[in-house]
């Protein structure tokens, strides 16, 4: 145990070493002076590298042994909890995914953490390369935090769009107009009417272009097209990885241009050698001392918002910048949407087919054209492919994952202990306000847009077959669980659909779909909404959202009419 005076030497002679660097650093910022180095070789002459396997028989067993129980205890609640998660989001293709991009982040940082305990162990890195490097590993660290955090409101914002499509779907848009694209619309979206009628477009074209049927699930098709979106956004590419390096060398380069831009308006010379003074005496302090005591491991953590901006050169003129590049993000990205809502009202607008028009008026020929040639829609589209609005997504997201985590991990203590209270909370609330407004506003608007466009530009074929193959497969299974429930009750089809009928129908003698659902739920036809839902959708022919009771009778004869007894109930699908 080091003796106390002696602990208040190096305290003291540390302290000394913090008041020469932070006296010159704000003049000497940007100025070609890296204090952090000297201050570095400061620390680094204070204490020798150890070793957990150097501990030998020094181990407090007792202690290790409660570290290893709790270890043990945290183990077997997170593997209970994960299954049980797992579990919750089997239901959804997308949710199992976007888990599955978690944890592969998660292991990614867990290999990273292993391989950096190895070289601390057995490699003595000089401190300052340690701590920058310690720096750049917790900044990766606070990336797929934020990563992870993208995801979960991702997630979120799918189940919001796959409700709101759902309502749209159901909603009646007989006789309303479509309205031509206004800079309102575009710099602030439709309203809820407006987006019936492009959402009904939209479909209307799709079932134009690819000759599908008026039962085909549209929504469905983009619900599963957004949820792919969100993976792919989750699974950055080589491209937006190489995009992310230029952004970093370009930032690098305006450093050292402003570097050589200030070394041309001053010199600093005998600010540099008065600072590299102060260092020298304060590392012949601590180097008199480091006979007598040890130091303790020093993390990046551990140092102080002054020692940290002395290693990285965070400033309060940094600051300013740093807050301006977030709202640059969000600038960027909003006239990205607004190019979106742009393109996608001009398509909708000129491909209307029969939805949308006044009673009576006739498609001209260009709106025929569109709607049955996807070449002439590309030809809106910026190098005629949708894959620039997906590149330019996911760098945005890439790009606000590592602001975040930056502002996370050092600029937001920075910031704080730079302007006096109340200024420094305020600064860091201007900080994530354009990270908020991308999140909650932005991200979801342009990953619906994207839909949109895709569905009537570039029509995923995969997904088109697997909304196919999953109406197909919940027909069966619907119908085999209604013969068996008619077999168990011995009813006949015509009995157990005016039964049904009477149960679900409202005043105006139909029924809507959550009151069907909710009727056969309680006669044991057991059946998901989302699964329910594209059955329904197979039925009602008219697309009104609710069925009559003639609709109802067809619904229970098919299914009473349909293959063996003896026929095994196909899987279900999720």
């Amino acid at each position: 145990m080091a003796h106390p005076v002696a602990a208040a030497a190096v305290s003291a002679a540390k302290a000394s070493v913090l008041a020469a660097t932070s006296a010159t650093k704000d003049s000497l910022y940007h100025k070609g002076a890296n204090i952090g180095i000297l201050a570095a070789k400061a620390i680094e002459q204070s204490g020798e590298h150890g070793s957990v396997f150097a501990l030998g028989e020094h181990i407090d067993v007792d202690l290790i042994t409660w570290m290893i129980v709790g270890l043990i205890v945290f183990t077997v609640i997170f593997e209970v909890s994960l299954h049980h998660l797992e579990h919750y989001l089997s239901s959804n293709h997308v949710y199992e995914e976007c888990l599955g991009k978690v944890f592969k982040e998660l292991t990614i940082m867990g290999f990273i953490s292993f391989i950096l305990l190895l070289i601390h162990e057995f490699v003595k890195i000089p401190f300052h390369e340690h701590i920058v490097f310690e720096f750049a590993h917790i900044w990766i660290f606070f990336v797929a935090l934020v990563f992870i955090i993208h995801s979960i409101i991702f997630m979120g914002s799918l189940s919001s769009a796959e409700k709101k499509f759902k309502i749209w779907d159901n909603t009646k848009h007989d006789g309303d107009v479509m309205e031509q694209p206004s800079i309102k619309a575009m710099i602030f979206g439709t309203d809820e009417k407006q987006a019936i009628v492009n959402y009904h477009v939209a479909k209307e074209i799709f079932r134009e272009h690819n000759k599908v049927s008026e039962t085909f699930d549209f929504r469905k098709y983009l619900s599963d097209f957004c949820g792919d979106t969100i993976v792919e956004l989750l699974d950055t590419t080589e491209l937006t990885w190489g995009l992310l390096i230029v952004l970093f060398l370009l930032n690098l380069g305006r450093n050292h241009l402003v570097d050589y831009m200030n070394h041309t308006k001053e010199d600093p010379a005998a600010e540099m050698n008065a600072a590299d003074a102060a260092s020298q005496k304060g590392a012949a302090s601590l180097l008199a001392l480091s006979g007598v005591t040890h130091a303790t491991h020093i993390s990046f953590f551990s140092l102080s918002v002054h020692q940290a901006e002395a290693l990285l050169g965070t400033h309060k003129r940094s600051l300013w910048t740093f807050m301006i590049f977030g709202w640059s993000i969000l600038i960027f990205n909003f006239s990205s949407l607004v190019v979106l809502r742009n393109i996608t009202g001009k398509l909708l607008y000129a491909g209307r087919f029969h939805v949308g028009r006044p009673n009576g008026e006739e498609p001209d020929e260009h709106a025929n054209s569109l709607a049955h040639d996807e070449s002439k829609m590309r030809s809106y589209l910026p190098c005629g492919k949708m894959k620039v609005f997906r590149v330019i997504l996911e760098l945005v997201v890439i790009v606000q994952c590592f602001y975040l985590g930056l502002l996370m991990l050092l600029n937001g203590r920075a910031a704080y202990s730079h302007f006096p209270p109340p200024y420094g909370l305020l600064f860091l609330l201007v900080m994530f306000v354009p990270i908020v407004i991308n999140l909650f506003v932005c991200f979801p608007a342009q990953i619906k847009a994207i839909a949109f466009l895709s569905a009537i530009t570039e029509v995923d074929a995969h997904i088109k077959h697997e909304v196919e193959e999953y109406q197909h497969t919940m027909l069966i299974d619907f119908q085999h669980k209604v013969k068996s429930w008619l077999k168990t009750d011995g009813k006949s089809p015509q009995a157990g659909a005016a039964e049904i009928y009477n149960s679900a129908k409202n005043d105006e003698g139909v029924c809507e779909d959550h009151a069907l659902h909710h009727v056969l739920v309680s006669e044991g036809i057991k059946f998901k909404p989302d699964q329910f839902f594209s059955v329904f959708k197979q039925f009602d022919q008219d697309g009104s959202g609710s069925v009559d009771e003639g609709e109802i009778l067809s619904m229970i004869t098919a299914s009473a009419s349909s293959a063996g007894d003896d026929e095994e109930a196909p899987a279900k699908h999720h």
